[in-house]
């Protein structure tokens, strides 16, 4: 695909999700965009199971046969993900009261409430926040339930249970909210250890994490989906957000956010800035790219210095991969000379490697696609 026909793509499912969303007729798919596009996008960026809810019928009339029952499976799957999640956390928030453990479940879970149909807004794992405290006593009520830790992170623990449970147990909210506590939380209804944020801190903590992923290879397409919804919702003061998201060092993502939420729900006027920032969202997926994220960086700081940083992350990123650095941190010079002899072995210097140079590809290209757009205009 083209990067007009991944931007058009997007733009269609953008109208779907607001016409779905407000009751609207569902408009018409643009004939030059074939279902093998519209359904692609959609689960690369995980909106397949609401956008396949506002199209069934004409799915199932007009696509490929193959494509539609691919298509009615993924959104299947979603629905039974949701109903799982949803069950498992109602049986983890009664075990963690029962043991006096104070929990916070943090975004999929919330945001789901923004959506006509809180089953269609799909999540990959269920996350929670619950300080450092009581770990030990959650990871014995996780391993009595079958979950086994996948990973553990300077934010966050992982655990996994077959076929597709993941929790992500937050011993701190995010890297740049490292001071929050459960004394920042009020209980929900009548559990003192089931907490809530703040509207304030909710809306700056999804703010925080969203830019996370835009720095890190794009938000996609469901965060501007999310965040629609949440500032339609009335329930946030913008004016009164904005001296904490200057502060917080987020205005110009969140800018860069709401111009675009601007241009596919209310017309806004595009702009070479706000195309490329639409290009680099609709290009990244759910979660961003190795090639976008190198992209950002690589027009940041230069290629050079971004091919040095992979080859030599700082002490901080090594510490994580190689817990025995906080202990001994002399010994980061050997783990460089292990962590690039491992990449080779792995395939991770092969695949950084292309990254890097479809990052120098891409670049080249929007370069030459902002001449066009501007002999054009």
């Amino acid at each position: 695909m083209t990067y007009e026909e991944k931007t058009k793509t997007a733009r269609y499912l953008a109208r779907v999700f607001f016409e779905y969303e407000e009751g609207l007729a569902i408009s018409e798919k643009p004939s030059d965009l074939s279902w093998s596009f519209v359904y692609g996008m959609a689960k690369k960026h995980s909106v397949t199971a609401l956008i396949y809810e506002a199209l069934r019928e004409r799915i199932k009339s007009e696509a490929p046969s193959e494509l539609y029952s691919d298509w009615s499976r993924d959104a299947s799957i979603a629905g039974a993900r949701h109903i799982a999640q949803r069950a498992e956390l109602e049986i983890l928030s009664a075990q963690f009261s029962e043991n006096k453990i104070p929990f916070l479940p943090l975004k999929g879970f919330l945001i789901k409430e923004f959506y006509k149909n809180p089953a269609l807004r799909e999540m990959t794992d269920i996350d929670i926040f619950v300080g450092v405290e009581n770990l030990e006593k959650i990871e014995e009520i996780l391993n009595k339930r079958g979950y086994t830790q996948d990973m553990c992170l300077e934010v966050h623990d992982c655990y996994k249970r077959p076929p597709f449970i993941e929790i992500e147990l937050h011993k701190i909210l995010h890297l740049d909210i490292k001071d929050y506590s459960m004394s920042d939380t009020a209980q929900k209804g009548d559990n003192t250890y089931h907490r809530l944020m703040t509207e304030e801190d909710f809306f700056i903590f999804l703010l925080h994490h969203a830019k996370k992923h835009d720095e890190t290879g794009g938000a996609g397409i469901r965060t501007v989906f999310d965040f629609y919804l949440i500032l339609k919702s009335g329930r946030f003061d913008e004016k009164a957000l904005m001296p904490r998201i200057k502060r917080e060092n987020l205005l110009e993502f969140y800018e860069n956010l709401t111009a675009l939420i601007e241009l596919w729900f209310y017309g806004k006027r595009e702009t070479p800035a706000l195309r490329d920032f639409e290009i680099y969202t609709v290009t990244g997926g759910t979660y961003g790219n190795l090639e976008n994220a190198y992209l950002r960086k690589t027009r940041k700081k230069g290629r050079f210095a971004l091919v040095m940083e992979r080859l030599f992350p700082p002490y901080k990123t090594m510490s994580i991969r190689y817990p025995v650095l906080k202990k001994c941190p002399i010994l980061l010079p050997i783990f460089y000379v292990v962590r690039i002899i491992t990449s080779v072995f792995d395939g991770s210097a092969k695949k950084n490697a292309k990254a890097v140079r479809g990052a120098s590809k891409k670049q080249k290209e929007l370069e030459k696609l902002a001449k066009e757009n501007e002999s054009k205009s």
